[in-house]
């Protein structure tokens, strides 16, 4: 099965309205594989993001972000080691300039990058007995200790999230046997997009291009910058950020009581801002299906703890817990 034949055959199943009983599935088409391969490709990556390659082990996933001089993020990635290489994904409307942007930087590195969009396709799943229904097929067991596995050509990639859920990569024809086998029903992307959410797990998109630095994502607790790894594009930056200066602003979860999702890079308001950048912007937003939405968002910690951020339009944001700590963050379920 080609590519084309893959989307052809999604379009084929129209998505649920409602969550379902059983497995589920969704279609990743927004999310993009950049490839690195070669001799060198760990001391190129090294020099390029902010992710120590040492801890990425090859049962591991783990975010990384590629940064302009300034430490601000161009991109955000979650790298995965497949075949020998390394797979980083990312928004795919963000791949093309990051991979041009890499580009410059290989010189003499013995090194290869390619778009993977030819050659692999994306897909969550989701189910409460996905573990089991993946033994039935002959598949890999999901062990939360070891979160990456690979089978039939497939890479799984075990995600948090408030339901048990698995990113999965690679030959068409071997994600549709997977699909079927696990008879699962199509859902859209947004269900994804709020169990990261969920999970904390921030996301860079075209609107928000260069408008965080690594700590504001809170990456520094998701394990994705390497403090002691060398330099880096905007090393100096986010090192200077981490033991001498002081973060201001920081990724919060949160809920709005509306129907549509706010676009990223959405701005916030506070009467108690003490920026004049604003109290804060949206990084990624999805419905609950409950009347609401919820959202990340990357905050003035002034304005948050004074409990007074709103939407532009005047709605209050209602902030929940993060399945992870943040240290010196605040936050109140109250606010």
């Amino acid at each position: 099965m080609t590519t084309p034949d893959w989307n052809a055959w999604l379009e084929s199943h129209p998505a649920a309205a409602t969550w379902p009983a059983g497995q589920i599935g969704v279609a990743l088409p927004a999310l993009g594989w950049l490839v690195v391969s070669g001799a060198d490709t760990e001391t190129f990556l090294q020099g390029q993001l902010t992710l120590d390659l040492r801890t990425l082990e090859p049962d591991h996933s783990l975010l990384a972000a590629h940064c302009n001089p300034k430490g601000r993020v161009l991109a955000l990635a979650r790298l995965v080691r497949r075949h020998g290489e390394v797979w980083m994904a990312l928004p795919a409307a963000l791949l093309p300039g990051l991979l041009k942007r890499l580009k410059l930087y290989i010189l003499r590195a013995k090194v290869q990058l390619r778009d993977a969009e030819s050659e692999a396709v994306t897909a969550g799943f989701f189910g409460d007995t996905l573990p089991e229904r993946l033994l039935e097929l002959g598949g890999p067991r999901l062990d939360p200790d070891h979160p990456v596995a690979h089978w039939n050509d497939l890479t799984l990639i075990q995600l948090p999230g408030d339901r048990l859920r698995c990113l999965a990569v690679g030959d068409a024809a071997a994600m549709r046997i997977l699909w079927q086998g696990l008879q699962a029903t199509l859902l859209t992307e947004t269900h994804w997009t709020l169990q990261d959410i969920r999970a904390g797990l921030p996301q860079v998109m075209a609107e928000t291009v260069e408008a965080f630095v690594p700590q504001m994502l809170n990456l520094q607790c998701l394990g994705g910058i390497g403090f002691s790894k060398g330099c880096y594009i905007g090393q100096e930056i986010v090192a200077r950020m981490q033991y001498l200066g002081t973060l201001k602003r920081r990724l919060f979860r949160a809920r709005v009581v509306m129907d549509t999702a706010p676009l990223p890079g959405t701005p916030l308001t506070s009467l108690a801002s003490q920026s004049g950048q604003g109290a804060g912007q949206v990084v990624s937003a999805a419905p609950d299906g409950e009347g609401g939405v919820e959202l990340l968002a990357v905050v003035e910690l002034a304005a948050q703890q004074a409990g007074e951020v709103c939407l532009a339009t005047g709605l209050p944001l209602d902030f929940l817990p993060l399945p992870y700590a943040v240290p010196g963050g605040s936050f109140s379920p109250s606010l």
